[in-house]
């Protein structure tokens, strides 16, 4: 799992869901890496918000502490994300390059 040593927005968001949800359950670090599978430390990494967990990492966490995998990501924006302001979604690529197209 990659680490970071200047977190982004969602990353920090991102842990400190994983530790609310932890801490609602009332279950060490220790306790929840092993339901998670994984090693405590790596656990921890995301929890300061410093690790950027995989899909399968989010789900395996998710899933161990009971909550849907949504949950931790929900409401994340491109703003959250650093180097993301170059970002278009789907509809506004394709106005862009109708608008493009109609220039020529």
């Amino acid at each position: 799992m990659p680490t970071n040593r200047n977190p982004s927005p969602a990353m920090k968001i991102v842990g400190s869901r994983i530790a609310a949800a932890r801490h609602e359950k009332g279950i060490s670090q220790e306790d929840a890496a092993v339901l998670a599978d994984m090693h405590v430390t790596s656990y921890g990494v995301l929890e300061r918000g410093f690790g950027n967990p995989s899909l399968t990492t989010l789900v395996r966490i998710a899933y161990a502490l009971g909550v849907d995998p949504g949950t931790l990501i929900t409401g994340l924006t491109k703003t959250d994300i650093p180097g993301a302001e170059r970002m278009l979604t789907a509809s506004e690529f394709v106005e862009e390059r109708k608008r493009r197209s109609q220039q020529r």
